[in-house]
């Protein structure tokens, strides 16, 4: 495939896209005479289609497709809520980690210890961050083998 100069990876997909369009219309249009038409012409299935038995099969599809977007909006306002709770306790551990008080402090310490558990990527850079500000910069560790006596 020729690439031209200044080609992003989104014109590359959309050139593929439109490929295999044209493909499978091709296909298609060769292939259509091989084939009978499709035509529904059994009593039966002109009946079944536009009867009362499609509506039924059509309200069942349609409550497979509600249960699964009820579904979906219940594991994201659970997630939601998991978050806000933990931003809840993180503001409550920060406030007291930035506290006058020592025993305050320890506390609020403690409890962010246990919340970068559970922190995102982003929320676990801002709490080291926050806690660098508060205890200062870590003490260098020096290998003991590395020191020449």
């Amino acid at each position: 495939m020729w690439v031209g100069p200044g080609w992003t990876a989104e014109m590359l997909t959309r050139r593929r896209a439109i490929g295999l369009v044209i493909a499978a219309f091709v296909v298609g249009v060769i292939s259509r005479g091989f084939f009978p038409p499709f035509v529904l012409d059994d009593p039966f299935w002109r009946a079944f289609w536009s009867g009362p038995p499609a509506a039924g099969v059509f309200a069942l599809i349609g409550a497979g497709v509600a249960y699964l977007a009820a579904r979906v909006a219940a594991a994201t306002a659970r997630r939601s809520a998991r978050r806000q709770e933990w931003w809840d306790r993180a503001e409550w551990a920060l406030t007291h980690a930035m506290a006058k008080d020592g025993r305050s402090r320890d506390v609020g310490l403690a409890a962010l210890e246990v919340l970068i558990e559970e922190a995102t990527t982003t929320e676990g850079a801002m709490i080291d961050s926050v806690t660098s500000l508060i205890l200062g910069p870590e003490p260098e560790v020096v290998d003991a083998a590395v020191v020449d006596d």
